[in-house]
């Protein structure tokens, strides 16, 4: 034990004791080169210490003092001595960790400031010396100020009067410094009753500044005083601008107990402005300001029951040197007249009047009776149930005020208008709208770019509380510009008492008139709508971090620009917004037009992945035709700049990369990854084309997407797949690359090929095999239709050739065959003397002639071979035909025509074809001296030269060929 004794007492022990205790401070870099303590003293060293906001460097200090009488609760300090050291602030302080709150202490009795000054032990101090300086941050920049403080006195002990002096010279560097100088000298007194209690504290205090602002000076004086007595106990505080007038008086401010055991009552006065007290804030740029009034107070000593009375006066102005973006507000002006308790848990207002006044008045508020609240359970208390609480009323708050708080966004218009009565219904308190909230003119702008344009709201307001809850309801809300109605709306909004995480319910309606709302900034060139109205209804549900939204919308009487009928747009649509980010979203779509009906669900599961959303979607539906959507493409814009209203252009945003503009870092998609799968039972794509259960599924990466393996049947049975993939390159100017595979097997071109006509045959019957490949690069997403190329090969195993069944070639064969008849008859009456040897010949060839279109009418294929390749704004071009017959083979090439809006059946062609023939075919045609001499190794003989198809796919022109086969009959 005495060994233990012993090395206590070693400094170099204590040293690391207390550098165990230094590290182990929370926030703190501490560090201490030597600790001494003896019976009679302690002594530091080198102790440096540093907090968020402060660093302390103290290069010695001695505190005499007896540790064995400190044991014993008695403690007496002959001497504390500390000069040299250096306490630097910095300009932005932060924050010490939050740590471990201590648990709130049980509300007691107030008995009075010296009762909390209560020493805990015994306590004399006989000398005090500390000698320093301070180092401080300018607000207004430059250089740091420097304060050198000394603090001298001591005698404080039971039955001695001690006292204390400050003094602080404060210096500011720079030349334009308004002030140079700051020195406060400051006087505490202290008389203790006994070696625990305080019987009585004075402060006085007189402050000086000189500088290049101020060259009489300026002078600050405040006295502070509290006294205990057997009856009781008294406060004051005054603070002045001491003149050889006598001064005015800044702040006073007095409270007395007298016996302790009544209320504690005072009164307080205010005369301050901004020029009394900026040349000692050290540099501190400070608004214009002045604030006034006067009134008394009382409290219970608990603080259960209190009364403030008065009235008070504020001016504000220059309020741009706390944050320039608040020089928008101006000068402002506020005064108020109050009568206010408290008592348990109820809060009174016995007397309220306040007005808010800019340039002009800007707001007033009114209690219009005793008002009695329960801020623990939000019951109301009023003498008159039937009447208003309060009248707030708005002249005009200009809605520069709000400015501030918007960050780039710009706002301006008239000012915000409207008047409100508040009072209590059943327990509920009531604000309501006795006039529409109008704000005027509202223009809203972004970095520049202009959004909202003269745009007049106007709205009624409705909104209750009560211990069940709160509910608020906006109504009438009317969106106008120019003398047209943008949109209608109205809101409710509702949450249940009970505590935190219970739910937020709101519901609304909105009708909208779609061209005048795109007709403001912010929506110009979304759309080319001239005419069109949407509905929607609306609920959602907010509990914590989730929210849920239901709704139901309709577009109707839409009509793009020309006036242009579209089909009308109707759906509902369901989102829920999980904590942790995640969303699931249902989307129901009907589309209608002309009868047709299409009905389509889109679903999705959308969750956070990184820097990402993971994506997993279904699109299912039973009908879905095409033509109605694409003609909803006419909504896109043109291109060209809309006009505005007053023929002003409207901005454009400069600077900023369009979605899918070439160049841009990232594809459209970059923040999506997954999976988009298709399940559509019918899709109509035009008349001549229907595919039914049409399947497959999108793969989404950042920069790719790819169509694996779409499938789809065709009323016929035709099977038809589609591959397929999307590429984003930043790097290149053309950054879309669009490829695509398409296979088909056992089309029938019937659908596409008939002519809607009864009796008359398509041009070809039979089941064709189809492959081919879509291609392109583009710029943009929008230009992807128009630059991507299409190659196809159609081939077909066997079927039926209708195309030589036009009524020029029938009426060719009526003709011969009429002739064939005629001179048969003339030669079974006249016999064969009647030299008609020459007619012979001519009915050999018109015989010849009805023959061979005979069996050109319908032919029997082996095989048809179509090569086809489409490009964008061009015909189509037909690079191979080949059809082989037992007894025809045609080849050639030409053109289709690619008119938009035109069925392919009526398609203009421009074919050139060579026919080469055998058997009897080639023998009629041999008897027209058509033919070429040699046949090739599979017995065709080609005809002599070829001819021309024209006409379309429905009606092909034969004009070429039947002057091939010789002049007509007669």
């Amino acid at each position: 034990m005495a060994l233990v004794v012993a090395l206590a007492f070693l400094p170099w022990v204590q040293t690391m004791v207390a550098r165990r205790v230094l590290a182990g401070l929370p926030d703190t870099s501490a560090s201490v080169e030597r600790v001494s303590i003896g019976l009679g003293h302690i002594n530091v060293r080198g102790l440096t210490l540093k907090q968020p906001g402060v660093s302390v460097a103290l290069p010695s200090a001695e505190i005499k003092m007896s540790l064995p009488g400190a044991i014993r609760e008695r403690v007496r300090i002959e001497s504390l001595v500390a000069r040299g050291w250096t306490v630097e602030l910095a300009a932005n302080g932060g924050s010490p960790s939050a740590g471990t709150k201590a648990p709130p202490e049980a509300s007691r009795p107030f008995e009075g400031i010296f009762q909390l000054l209560r020493f805990p032990v015994d306590l004399t101090v006989d000398r005090i010396d500390l000698a320093g300086e301070v180092v401080f941050p300018q607000a207004a920049g430059g250089g740091p100020g420097r304060a050198e403080v000394v603090i001298q006195g001591g005698q404080i002990g039971s039955g001695r009067d001690g006292r204390v002096t400050l003094s602080a010279d404060a210096r500011l560097p720079g030349a334009d410094a308004p002030v140079s100088e700051v020195s406060i000298r400051s006087v505490i007194a202290v008389a203790m009753d006994s070696p625990r209690t305080i019987r009585s504290l004075a402060v006085s205090a007189d402050a000086a500044a000189t500088g290049r602002q101020f060259p009489n000076g300026a002078r600050l004086s405040a006295r502070a005083s509290a006294a205990h007595e057997a009856n009781g106990e008294d406060y004051a505080l005054n603070i002045s601008l001491p003149d050889a007038n006598g001064g005015r008086q800044l702040v006073d401010f007095a409270a007395a107990n007298i016996d302790g055991s009544a209320d504690l009552t005072g009164r307080w006065t205010l005369d301050i402005r901004d020029t009394d007290v900026a040349p000692f804030t050290l540099g501190l740029a400070l608004p214009a300001f002045s604030v006034g009034g006067e009134g008394t107070f009382s409290s219970d000593r608990a603080f259960s029951r209190t009364r403030a009375v008065g009235r008070l006066a504020v001016s504000l102005d220059k309020l741009a040197v706390l944050e320039p973006a608040l020089a928008a507000v101006g000068a402002l002006g506020l005064s108020a007249d109050f009568d206010l308790s408290h008592r348990g848990d109820a809060v009174r207002v016995n007397r309220f009047a306040a007005t808010l006044a800019g340039g002009a008045p800007v707001a007033t508020v009114e209690a219009l009776q005793v008002i009695e609240l329960d801020h623990n359970t939000g019951a109301l208390k009023v003498a008159e149930p039937s009447m208003g609480l309060a009248r707030v009323v708005l002249q005009g708050l200009p809605l520069a005020w709000a400015q501030p708080f918007l960050g780039d966004m710009a706002v301006a218009g008239g000012p915000v208008r409207g008047e409100f009565v508040a009072s209590a219904q059943n327990g509920c308190f009531v604000l309501r709208s006795t006039a529409p909230v109008e704000l005027p003119r509202l223009s809203v702008a972004r970095d520049g770019h202009e959004l909202v344009r003269a745009l007049d709201v106007s709205a009624m307001l409705t909104a209750g509380y009560s211990p069940a809850g709160w509910q608020a309801e906006l109504s009438d809300i009317a969106l106008t510009s120019e003398g047209a109605t943008l949109a209608t709306l109205s809101v409710k909004a509702a949450q249940p008492s009970g505590g935190t995480g219970l739910p937020v319910t709101a519901a609304g309606k909105l009708h909208a008139n779609l061209p005048a709302l795109l007709a403001q900034p912010a929506a110009a060139g979304l759309l080319t709508l001239s005419r069109g109205v949407a509905d929607v209804d609306f609920t959602a549900t907010a509990a914590g971090k989730s929210v849920k939204v239901d709704a139901s919308y309709a577009f109707a009487d839409l009509a793009a620009a020309g006036a242009q009928p579209l089909p009308g747009i109707a759906g509902n649509l369901r989102v829920d917004f999980a904590d942790g980010g995640k969303i699931d979203a249902q989307l129901p779509l009907v589309i209608e037009h002309n009868s047709r009906k299409s009905d389509v669900e889109l679903t999705a599961s959308i969750q956070p992945d990184g820097a990402r959303y993971a994506v997993n979607a279904q699109l299912v539906g039973n009908e879905l035709y095409m033509e109605d959507v694409m003609l909803l493409a006419a909504l896109a814009p043109s291109g060209q700049t809309p006009a505005t209203t007053g023929g002003a252009a409207k901005p454009t945003v400069s600077g900023t990369a369009e979605p899918n503009a070439p160049g841009t870092a990232t594809a459209p998609w970059d923040a999506v990854s997954g999976r988009l799968n298709l399940a559509l039972k019918k899709v109509v794509y035009n008349a001549d084309i229907e595919v039914r259960d049409l399947t497959g599924s999108v793969q989404i990466t950042p920069a790719l997407l790819s169509v694996e393996t779409l499938r789809a049947t065709l009323p016929d049975g035709c099977e038809a797949k589609v591959s397929g993939s999307l590429k984003y390159d930043a790097a290149a100017a053309k950054s879309y690359d669009t490829r695509a595979d398409i296979e088909m097997s056992g089309f029938n071109p019937s659908s596409v090929l008939a002519p809607g006509e009864a009796g008359r045959k398509p041009v070809v019957e039979g089941k064709f095999d189809i492959k081919g490949t879509l291609s392109g690069k583009s710029a943009t997403l929008g230009e992807i239709a128009d630059t991507a190329t299409a190659d196809l090969q159609l081939t077909s195993r066997g079927g039926t050739f209708h195309g030589f069944n036009t009524t020029a070639l029938t009426g060719y064969v009526g003709m011969a065959q009429k002739t064939v008849s005629t001179a048969t008859k003339i030669i079974n009456t006249l016999g064969s003397l009647t030299g008609l040897g020459k007619g012979n010949a001519d009915l050999e060839r018109a015989r010849a002639i009805a023959d061979t279109v005979g069996r050109l009418v319908e032919i029997n294929f082996d095989q048809l071979n179509v090569n086809a390749a489409w490009r964008p704004g061009q015909d189509i071009t037909v690079t191979d035909l080949s059809l082989i017959s037992p007894d025809l083979r045609l080849t050639g090439a030409g053109s289709l025509g690619n008119a938009q809006g035109v069925r392919l059946a009526r398609q203009m062609i421009d074919l050139n074809l060579n026919m080469a023939v055998r058997g009897d075919l080639a023998a009629d045609l041999r008897v027209l001296n058509r033919l070429k001499n040699e046949a090739d190794a599979l017995g065709y003989t080609p005809l002599v030269e070829a001819f021309k198809v024209d006409g379309s796919l429905l009606q092909m022109g034969w004009a070429s060929f039947t002057k091939l086969l010789g002049p007509k009959p007669e």
